[in-house]
């Protein structure tokens, strides 16, 4: 199948799930409550696989650290500014909470981004795009686990060493787990399994995580609730996409003054993925910690639609 109609498949994919999600809560097939246990799965179980079969199979070069580091330097000074915004603009600890880990990690994946560096880039740029969306697993993990356990109405106020240590030795971290796992076995050159090829298990594994995750969200999207939330939106897309860009320039010129900069297809990934919509991992926290989860869901569904409807377009005329 040509690479477009992939893309045009998965974007379907998303819309028809989330739409699916909307409908079978409107005829009461399931509850919202129900989308709680399917973030959960998604984040121990579908996460892992995935980021673990994408790395094992990759040559890894010294060279690409950085990228990694890249993702997870901006989305801390991202977050952080989201908390620092959050607690000047709302009066609700857990929308302050939400807008924080909303800024950090994007939709760096095959779910969007990811997808869009392939088009452009072919298999080059999305292995190096995979390298740079390891940094997610470190994140959810250090960054976004202790703000929502920060924020959570659920947890009592501890200090940060104790968030930071609760948060890695939690069930939920096993994905930062995967993903070392995946560069030991491809450092140590262990081939993978013929059957994961011969059957697509990673190909699979996305759509299954892209089926599961979008159905949750649609089963908490209440549309209507947007114009509720529309500081909360606003802040999000510019933290996100306007400074998150303005940063993706900055690093690129500051590693220009350095002997690693940053050329070719790894210059074209850190500034497409330094804008990338809201993360589906957003959701996923929000409902695993009780956060707002219907205001995280249509914070991500808004930033989507508006990079597909605005940030896509630009990005085909600019490096197309």
């Amino acid at each position: 199948m040509p690479v477009e109609y992939k893309f045009a498949l998965t974007i379907a994919v998303i819309i028809l799930s989330m739409a699916a999600g909307v409908i079978v809560r409107h005829l009461k097939l399931l509850c919202e409550m129900q989308a709680k246990p399917i973030m959960a799965g998604v984040t121990i179980v579908g996460y892992p696989l995935v980021g673990l079969l994408a790395v094992w199979v990759m040559k890894i070069e010294s060279c690409d650290a950085w990228l990694p580091v890249i993702g997870f330097i901006q989305a801390l000074l991202l977050g952080f500014m989201g908390l620092f915004v959050g607690k000047r603009m709302f009066k609700d600890r857990q929308e302050c909470g939400l807008l924080g880990f909303s800024c950090t990690v994007g939709n760096h994946g095959p779910t969007m981004v990811g997808f869009v560096v392939y088009l452009l880039a072919g298999a080059q740029g999305l292995g190096l795009n995979t390298i740079y969306a390891l940094y997610t697993f470190l994140t959810l993990v250090v960054v976004m686990y202790p703000i929502a356990l920060h924020f959570s109405p659920d947890a009592k106020k501890q200090s940060l060493p104790k968030l930071l240590v609760r948060s890695i030795l939690n069930i939920r971290s096993i994905g930062l787990v995967a993903c070392f796992v995946g560069i030991g076995l491809s450092i140590a050159n262990i081939p993978q399994p013929q059957f994961f090829q011969q059957w697509n298990i990673l190909e699979i594994a996305i759509y299954g995580v892209i089926i599961s995750a979008n159905f949750a969200v649609g089963l908490r999207l209440h549309v209507p609730h947007i114009f509720e939330i529309k500081r909360l939106i606003l802040s999000v897309l510019i933290i996100r996409h306007v400074i998150g860009l303005a940063m993706g320039f900055a690093f690129v010129a500051v590693f220009a003054m350095t002997p690693f900069e940053l050329t070719g297809t790894s210059k074209v990934v850190v500034m497409l993925q330094s804008s990338a919509p809201v993360g589906v991992m957003t959701v996923a926290v929000a409902n695993m910690f009780h956060i707002h989860p219907q205001k995280a869901s249509m914070v991500f569904v808004v930033s989507s639609l508006l990079y597909l409807l605005i940030g896509l377009p630009l990005t085909v005329m600019i490096y197309g």
